[in-house]
């Protein structure tokens, strides 16, 4: 019964950490991100050119003397004391918004659109208008341009050293108030706290660890709350999902692997061709299949797996990983060569072991995978 237990917790916590608590985030995550701002410039561009083609083929005729627009067969009578609606204001042709908002080009129109089509409406919430100067934007622009400058800054010392990754938090704090509504920064605001939890591990603070995850927890729950369609938000929650199985009760587990395995799902349904994640799934699946035939049962129902799941299917997973990113992580070898080691086939393993080992990267995570790596290739070569 105690061996049992031990591997229900061993499943808990295989979610997403290795023999030894190694969470391998760095390095892993694509970080080839749109320039946010280009993106910005691009779309005003268009906007404003959409504007001009729009308002170029308005079926009305324009009064050249006082530069009003008059609706087409309805001439202003002189006692006609409505309102002109001037730039300011937002209407709505058919299903689309537009600005009514005057071009610097275009100071001298009187555009009367209450009188040009009878189809325009006011919409009930403000918009940013279509053909706005785009000094209206600069102010958004530096924004992104800042932010985007920033979080390339600390993607850098993801990859770095333990020391990097408190720095890189430390940063993120300082900024936290700033950036609470951006998706990209609390995503990455996980992280950070994700490696730094492992400095305490290794230093045997727990406590301090314990409070770093279920905090990153929090962030990647809002941005998720931000940005349903952020693969990233939904794989670092599911990470720390993984983690808080070291804290909670053997009932818990489950519920926790639950939603690792929605979020990891939703992550891949964003993002199919990410090696990390493809990786992650197979390492669900190993943990599962690895488990004793009891445990391994209650835990395909439960999560609604194939009843033929096996170590095979973890090791599709590995090897897809693998194809995608061939070289992305030790972590894909080491787990693959756990895969063989399961089935009873070490001399495979060992040849996906000297992979594990051989990876050039050289972070901490990655230097500890190499040493576990080295330890099981002492006992299998």
């Amino acid at each position: 019964m105690l061996k049992n237990l031990m591997n229900w917790k061993e499943f808990g916590l295989g979610l997403l950490v290795g023999t030894s608590g190694t969470i391998i985030v760095n390095h892993l995550v694509n970080r080839a991100r749109a320039n946010e701002v280009q993106q910005l410039t691009v779309a005003i561009r268009e906007l404003r050119r959409e504007w001009r083609e729009l308002r170029a083929a308005l079926p009305v005729p324009v009064d050249e003397a006082d530069g009003e627009v008059r609706r087409r067969g309805r001439p202003r009578t002189p006692g006609d004391t409505r309102p002109r609606s001037r730039g300011g204001g937002m209407k709505r042709v058919g299903s689309e918004i537009i600005s009514l908002h005057q071009s610097s080009s275009d100071e001298d129109e009187d555009l009367d659109f209450e009188e040009a089509n009878e189809g325009f409406t006011t919409p009930e919430y403000p918009l940013l208008y279509r053909d706005a100067p785009e000094q209206q934007f600069q102010s958004i622009a530096a924004t992104s341009e800042e932010l985007q400058e920033f979080l390339e800054e600390i993607d850098k010392l993801f990859d770095g050293s333990q020391s990097e990754h408190q720095e890189a938090l430390r940063r993120m704090l300082a900024k936290e108030s700033q950036y609470l509504s951006k998706s990209e920064f609390m995503w990455r605001l996980t992280r950070a706290k994700i490696l730094v939890s492992e400095v305490c591990r290794t230093q045997g603070d727990d406590e301090e660890r314990k409070r770093l995850i279920f905090e990153g927890r929090d962030h990647a729950k809002r941005a998720i709350d931000l940005d349903e369609d952020s693969s990233d938000s939904h794989k670092f929650y599911a990470i720390t999902q993984g983690i808080i199985t070291d804290w909670v009760s053997f009932s818990e587990q489950a519920t926790l692997g639950n939603e690792y395995k929605k979020h990891i799902g939703r992550a891949l349904e964003l993002k199919p061709d990410e090696p990390y994640l493809n990786h992650l799934y197979g390492r669900f699946l190993f943990n599962i299949a690895n488990l004793g035939w009891m445990q391994r049962k209650a835990a395909i129902v439960m999560f609604g797996l194939s009843q033929s799941l096996s170590l095979d299917d973890a090791l599709t997973w590995f090897e897809k990983a693998e194809d995608l990113g061939p070289g992305f992580s030790n972590l894909n070898p080491f787990y693959s060569a756990k895969c063989y080691i399961a089935k009873g086939q070490p001399e495979i393993a060992v040849e996906y072991l000297r992979k594990a080992i051989s990876f050039s990267g050289s972070s901490f995570e990655e230097n500890e995978v190499r040493q576990e790596a080295e330890e099981l290739l002492q006992k299998y070569e």
